[in-house]
């Protein structure tokens, strides 16, 4: 039993199928096309010129770097619709190694043959305990092996990368950083509001994103990896892993009719997070921004402590600030703008 949007409660199994299924094609469709046109955004969003930094990341490939992401996986990982678990390919590895090798190379030499390799089965799973309606579900996309070999070895590649590019309060995804850095840090900013005295006070908005993954305009993911370098080799390849899959639900252990998605990146898929994160820094450029132009006031430890504007929590963040009329707005502006270009909702 489920409830539908119009009110009305759907019982019959085929009822809340075609209603799932709905829900999915809408989730991953947008009326924007597809461009690979660079859009016209501010000036202090220019390219970063780290052309010599990411050579490496179209280096050839070898057959080790194959076998080792192979290796990487768990043996009897979820299965995708090739419906291989890793472990046939730990154990068969001498046999079919030269087919294996093969097609990964094709795929990373000629990124328009991705599509082949390139279907996703759509899981949902529970956000809650009670569930009674579609987004209380979430759509996590269970991929072919080949396919999960090639994104990891993609994000192999790029992971040493981020550091230099993605600001310091994305723990989760620096090297060095946990998630949990963030958590005391707010914590610890809490903890200075409420023993705070005096006439000058500081607000934090916990912002949550609403199907972050999934919205995302594929026009701007291309202007993203444009944005911090990423050459046209390692860009096709992202964008083809992106923009070719067919997706299909299932539900009940039935997969239902495929169709292609015109926005979003899948759950589940190993380079969506390392998308996601390059998005979000585009919302670091416009806070910083705003606090170059002294238009968006940060909390500050103290006189002379350190100072913050935001804490990012993957697809969640938390906003600091001084309480004042002027500031409010301000950050509203900056979040309407974040959420129009990338096609964001919170």
């Amino acid at each position: 039993m489920i409830h539908a949007d119009f009110g009305q409660w759907l019982l019959e199994p085929s009822e809340i199928s075609d209603h799932f299924s709905e829900f999915c094609k809408d989730l991953f469709s947008t009326e924007q096309s597809f461009s690979t046109n660079v859009p016209h955004f501010p000036d202090y969003l220019t390219p970063l010129q780290m052309a010599n930094q990411l050579s490496f990341l179209s280096d050839p490939l070898n057959d080790f770097k194959i076998q080792k992401s192979l290796k990487s996986f768990k043996l009897l990982k979820t299965l995708g619709p090739d419906g291989v678990h890793p472990i046939f390919f730990h154990k068969c590895w001498d046999s079919i190694k030269d087919s294996v090798t093969q097609t990964i190379h094709k795929e990373f030499f000629e990124p328009q043959s991705i599509h082949l390799i390139n279907e996703t089965v759509l899981c949902l799973i529970p956000k809650v305990e009670r569930l009674e309606n579609t987004k209380q579900y979430r759509p996590i996309g269970l991929s072919n092996t080949i396919d999960k070999c090639l994104t990891m070895i993609i994000v192999n590649r790029i992971r040493p990368y981020l550091n230099s590019i993605i600001n310091p309060f994305q723990t989760s995804f620096r090297l060095g950083r946990q998630g949990g850095d963030n958590v005391i840090l707010v914590q610890e900013a809490l903890n200075f509001f409420n023993n705070k005295m005096g006439k000058i006070g500081f607000m934090a908005i916990k912002i949550e994103h609403e199907k972050a993954f999934d919205r995302l305009h594929w026009s701007f993911i291309h202007y993203c990896l444009k944005l911090f370098g990423f050459n046209d080799c390692i860009s096709n390849i992202i964008m083809n892993c992106v923009t070719t899959s067919t997706n299909s639900l299932i539900l009940n252990g039935k997969s239902g009719t495929p169709f292609k998605p015109s926005r979003g990146v899948r759950q589940g898929h190993y380079i969506s997070p390392y998308i996601f994160i390059l998005a979000m820094e585009i919302l670091n450029l416009l806070i910083d921004n705003a606090k170059d132009l002294s238009s968006w006031e940060p909390f500050t430890f103290g006189r002379t402590g350190h100072s913050i504007t935001h804490c990012f929590f993957v697809d969640d963040l938390i906003l600091f600030g001084k309480a004042t009329h002027e500031s409010a707005p301000k950050i509203q502006t900056i979040l309407q703008l974040f959420c129009e270009w990338p096609g964001q909702k919170i």
